[in-house]
């Protein structure tokens, strides 16, 4: 298993490497299985709102257990509305894309997520961007009481980790004086070669292990590829 999982790692780099190359929306995000965007730093905010994004991605049977973390601006008006995440057209609650949900810690049914468009005109005020992804409804958190930041999402998917958009609501109501939202600098730039501009999040494609031989080959192949590359540069 360890050999498997260096050779995974491995290939992530490579991966991760080959799409700085191109437009790192929808690149590999196996070469950052750990990560965080903030102010400055890939996310765009509305006045008076700041937050840091965190995720943790591991390798489970048969996919990855995604987490993310969001910590930042509290106080009145600030409650969580929801954090709305980039996955593919075909995720469902019933295809093994978003399963085992849960939020501060609280099991979600994953039948009552919402699945569809995210834009500025369907509940994402300010938002610039637009993409089909999962919306995860804010939630009391037990160690605080409130429904306000930190919040915390974990769920198991088949589906690999590449770079994606999000956009986080924090406010029940409009985004006003007593409320705000946040989104990655990419959603406006999928042609973005920067993986700044992104997170981490679940792809179109399942997960299908390769044996250890077959990752080595894969791997071997990246690397004639990378150097062939540098060669024309």
């Amino acid at each position: 298993m360890r050999v498997l999982n260096g050779c995974a790692s491995a290939l992530g780099a490579l991966l991760a490497v080959s799409g700085a190359f191109g437009a790192s929306y929808d690149a590999s995000a196996l070469g950052e299985l750990t990560g965080n965007r903030d102010a400055g730093n890939g996310i765009a905010f509305t006045t008076g709102v700041s937050f840091t994004v965190e995720w943790t991605i591991s390798p489970i049977s048969g996919g990855y257990h995604y987490t993310y973390l969001i910590t930042g601006t509290t106080g009145r008006g600030m409650g969580v509305s929801h954090f709305a995440l980039d996955t593919s057209d075909n995720c469902t609650n019933q295809n093994g894309c978003v399963t085992n949900v849960t939020v501060n810690g609280v099991a979600v049914d994953s039948s009552t997520l919402v699945f569809g468009a995210n834009t500025g005109q369907n509940g994402n005020p300010n938002f610039p961007g637009n993409f089909f992804g999962v919306r995860f409804g804010g939630q009391i958190n037990p160690s605080t009481g409130t429904n306000q930041l930190p919040l915390t999402i974990a769920f198991d998917s088949n589906r690999v980790p590449v770079y994606g958009d999000f956009y986080l609501k924090l406010g029940q109501g409009g985004v006003s004086s007593n409320g705000g939202a946040g989104w990655n600098t990419g959603a406006t730039n999928h042609g973005s070669t920067s993986i700044l501009d992104f997170i981490a999040r679940p792809d179109t494609v399942t997960v299908d292990t390769p044996e250890p031989a077959t990752l080595a080959m894969i791997g071997a192949g990246l690397i004639l590829a990378s150097l062939g590359l540098r060669r024309k540069v």
